[in-house]
Order: C-alpha cells, then structure tokens, then sequence
C-alpha cells in the first residue's frame, strides 16, 4: 500500500514560487491598468447651467495617429484593455486560491498523518461554507465579552480546517489586542487558517460604519481573496466592502 505523505521542504517551495507569481500577476495587473486606464482619452471640464462636469472622449489620434489605421489600433487596444482588465487579476486570483489551499494542506499534513489529511482535503474539495452574523452592540467590557462569546460561537461553526470558508459580518468591535476578549476570539481564527485582515481597507477613509470605524469584517480560508474595495453605502448606514473570493479547482 502507499503511504501517503509530503516533503515539507519542496512544497514550501513551491508556496514561494506561487507567492512570486501571484505578485508578478497582480503587480502586471495593476500597472496595466493604471499605464492604459487614459491611453488614447481626453478629459475636459466645462460648466452647464451653473454646474460643473468632467467627461472624457477618445481621441486615439493622441496615440496611434490621426488616420484610419490609427484608429483601428487604438479600437483593437481598446477592446484588448477591457479584456485583460478582467483576465489579469483573475489569473491573480486564481493563483491566490491554489496558494491558500497549498497552505490548508501543509496544516493538514502536520496535523495528522497524511491519509486522514488527503481524506478531509478531498471531502471539502469545490465547496464553501458562509457564515454571517450581526454581534450584539455595548461600548463597554460586558458589550465587549458578548461579542466575543459570539464570535466564538461563530467559530464553532466553522468545522474543520479543510473547508473553504467565508466569515463575514457587522462584528460592532474593532480589532483589539491579542489579550482582549474579542482579540482572542478574533485572533483563533487567524491560528486555523482564516485571513483576519482580508477586509481591511486602505483608501484612508477609516472604516465602513457611520463613524468610519473598521468594525465590518470579511474574514476567509482556503480561497483566493483580493484586495477589498469600498462599495457607496447609498440608503445604508455602512458602506460595502468588496473581496473577490475564488475557490481552488482541486
């Protein structure tokens, strides 16, 4: 019969090869964004009835050069942009996902023997479990102790750590030290594979509540996650966060 098992040292390799891939992806997706985001458009400003408006229309001759075939390259680069607006970061993304599930395997390998690790990895492949909750509220030590008994109910329901899970919600807290209630709480989730940090915000505008304070959370494991984005929070009292979640293929 063969054993099952996993050389530590070549796959910690490979996570660093994947790391640097995932990075060169993302870093390309960004800089092409940003390199071809005006490429080829003129912005003006102008005022209507007492307002004040900006628009931007092609002007490809700025580019390609004022002739037919000039702007048939700049409709072909145009058409190409939208594309790979999309394809680069969800190759990124992808990439991301079969790092985290390389991760949740290597914990699973060192925390049993390899045929009960490559058992749970295969009974939680393709799947994803959500949990969401809105914890209690009280700007004190007994509001905070109730939210963290809550969370840790949150994390009993997560079972084991080869599902792909995703935790989100209006926590009511923001992050604590490690040696507060909702700290500890928060921080087991981080010690079994969850990404604590997935729906941090860094556009300098503080947090998502009506006071900006950072007390939504997006917290997964085992996917690929981008970088959380700020969504207007229109008739809400909150705005939204937005993190991309794929689930690895094997």
């Amino acid at each position: 019969m063969t054993e099952t098992k996993m050389d530590f040292p070549e796959v910690d390799k490979l996570l660093g090869e994947l790391s640097r891939a995932r990075d060169a992806v993302g870093g390309g997706a960004k800089s092409f964004g940003e390199a071809s985001e005006t490429l080829g458009w003129s912005s003006y400003t102008t005022a209507i009835g007492g307002s004040v408006g900006s628009w931007s229309i092609p002007q490809p001759e700025l580019v390609f050069g004022d002739t037919e075939g000039g702007g048939q390259c700049w409709s072909a680069h145009y058409e190409c942009k939208i594309v790979m607006d999309t394809v680069l970061p969800a190759f990124a993304n992808t990439l991301d996902s079969d790092i985290e599930r390389l991760k949740t395997a290597v914990m699973l390998f060192h925390q049993t023997d390899g045929e009960n690790a490559d058992r749970m990895l295969q009974a939680a492949r393709g799947g994803l479990d959500v949990l969401t909750a809105h914890l209690s509220t009280g700007a004190n030590p007994e509001g905070e102790a109730n939210r963290a008994g809550q969370l840790d109910k949150m994390f009993g329901q997560t079972g084991n750590d080869a599902n792909a899970t995703l935790v989100t919600g209006d926590f009511n807290n923001s992050p604590t030290g490690v040696d507060t209630p909702f700290g500890k709480s928060l921080n087991q989730y981080g010690q079994h594979g969850f990404d604590v940090h997935a729906g941090d915000l860094h556009d300098g505008q503080g947090g998502t509540s009506a006071s900006h304070l950072p007390i939504d959370y997006v917290i997964p494991r085992g996917v690929g996650s981008t970088e959380a984005t700020r969504w207007g929070r229109d008739e809400s009292d909150h705005d939204g966060q937005v993190v991309d979640v794929t689930i690895p293929d094997w």
